[in-house]
């Protein structure tokens, strides 16, 4: 095992973590750089400016429930009444 360096040891590394800690990250990496998503992927054509979006809560189509599912959840509906509902325990 190799020797734990001076920085880091308990003590050392306490006092060191402490006068680090109301530092701002800026004070010492500098400000975030501003972000755009359309800048990073201008050359990919191919993507759409912005997806299309659809209800979330549309269920008649293909994400519809099959008769199976839907059974299943009713009988786990009906033992969690019977026995008392579920508990984190």
């Amino acid at each position: 095992m190799l020797p734990v360096p001076k920085w880091a040891q308990p003590k050392e590394l306490e006092s060191l973590l402490r006068q680090q800690e109301g530092l701002e990250a800026d004070s010492i990496f500098g400000p975030i750089a501003p972000f755009s998503l359309e800048e990073t992927f201008k050359a990919d054509k191919k993507i759409k400016k912005f997806r299309e979006r659809t209800s979330s809560a549309n269920w008649a189509g293909t994400d519809a429930l099959t008769q199976e599912e839907i059974r299943r959840d009713l009988a786990e509906r009906q033992r969690l009444r019977l026995n008392g509902g579920w508990s984190f325990n």
